[in-house]
This record gives C-alpha cells, sequence and structure tokens, in this order.
C-alpha cells in the first residue's frame, strides 16, 4: 500500500501562535484534497524556530531583538516568561544606545520600560538591579549626549542653538553631572539671565543627536 507524503514548506507566522495554528490547518486541507495521507512540517513549526534566533549578538541585531521581545509581549500577555521577556527587552533597548555622539533614543525607551518594571514587578526589580540607580545612569548618558551636541554647536559659532540646547538638558535631566556642567557653561556665558530655560518637550529622545552624528 501506497502513501502520499506532503512537506510543508510554508513558513509560521512569527511569534504569533494563533495565526500559524490556522496556516497549519490551512495546509492540511491543502494537502488532503490533494490526497496526502502523511505530512511533514518543519521542526517546532507552532512555537516557531527562526533561525535567527542563534546569531542575536550586541549591536546590530538588538533592534531586531527588541522587536522580538515586543511581539512576543503583545501575543503572549499571560506568558509565564512575561517578566522575563520583560527584563530582556530593557537590556536590548540600552545595548542599542552606542554613545553620546549617536542617537539617544533607545535610552528614552529604556526609562519608560525600567519604570513599567518597577511597578509590575517591585521586588524583581530590586533583585534585578533594574531599579531607581539604573535609571540614574540611563539619565545620566542621555544628558550627555545632549551636552556633547552642545558642544558641536558651540564648535561651530552657533550660540542660539548651544544655549537651547543647554537649557533643555538643565530641565530635562537637572540631576545630573552633565546638568552641573551646562549650568557653569550658561554662566560663564551669561546665558542664566536671558530667556527662560524651554520646558521639556514631546520630542523624541532620538533629536538629542548633534547634527551629523551617526544614528
Amino acid at each position: 500500500m501506497s502513501t502520499k507524503v506532503a512537506v510543508i514548506q510554508k513558513p509560521p507566522v512569527l511569534l504569533d501562535r494563533d495565526k500559524t495554528i490556522e496556516r497549519a490547518l490551512e495546509s492540511i486541507d491543502e494537502a488532503a484534497r490533494e490526497g496526502a495521507t502523511l505530512l511533514i512540517f518543519p521542526e517546532a513549526y507552532i512555537p516557531g524556530y527562526p533561525m535567527w534566533i542563534w546569531r542575536l549578538k550586541p549591536g546590530g541585531d538588538m533592534a531586531l531583538a527588541s522587536e522580538a521581545y515586543d511581539l512576543f509581549l503583545a501575543n503572549y500577555p499571560r506568558s509565564e516568561y512575561r517578566m522575563r521577556a520583560m527584563q530582556r527587552r530593557i537590556y536590548a533597548s540600552i545595548a542599542r544606545y552606542k554613545g553620546p555622539r549617536y542617537d539617544s533614543k533607545p535610552l528614552a525607551d529604556a526609562q519608560v520600560l525600567i519604570r513599567r518594571f518597577m511597578v509590575q514587578y517591585p521586588a524583581q526589580a530590586q533583585q534585578t538591579g533594574l531599579d531607581e540607580a539604573l535609571l540614574v545612569r540611563v539619565d545620566e548618558s542621555g544628558a550627555q549626549t545632549l551636552l556633547q551636541t552642545a558642544d558641536w554647536y558651540l564648535s561651530r559659532g552657533d550660540r542660539v542653538s548651544a544655549r537651547y540646547t543647554l537649557k533643555r538638558l538643565i530641565v530635562r535631566h537637572p540631576q545630573t553631572n552633565a546638568a552641573a556642567r551646562a549650568m557653569d557653561i550658561c554662566r560663564e556665558r551669561g546665558w542664566l539671565d536671558e530667556s527662560s530655560a524651554p520646558a521639556p518637550g514631546p520630542e523624541a529622545a532620538g533629536e538629542d543627536a548633534a547634527p551629523g552624528s551617526r544614528p
């Protein structure tokens, strides 16, 4: 007695179990209509087995890791691994920040995620160091980005942009060492008595990087 075998080569829907199951059922129906009695699916088809999980590394792949954790948290809000995924999402955001010459938006993302983790898992936040101390360090890093941006403007003789950036630094990161340095610069240049510092705005942290700096 011969057996007709169908090898399923359609990929799963990444990190979406319900849609992957729907796709599997569609494949089964299609194969059955063609007379197949034995179906072979790829390994770990339902949970998903993306090959890139073996190559994620600090640097360029952290954006991909962040997206993967976001998808997991959105699709499995009650998963037993939710807390671990939230932790790793924070680590991925921080790892995406390359220094004060680069885009600081990952730091703003990390601050939001750390605060959320502290509210939802206060005990674990203390145990793992995802706490106020880490927020202070992240805040300082963001402030250093603004300080370097102001230095960049000063080096090109753009006093208006430098003054605005320094005052924004002081308002947004008042407790940082960078803010203290910004105060010194403003005091030396007589800018403290000029128009009041700008209020913190909704602009993305990525705009803090100096023009010409790398994303």
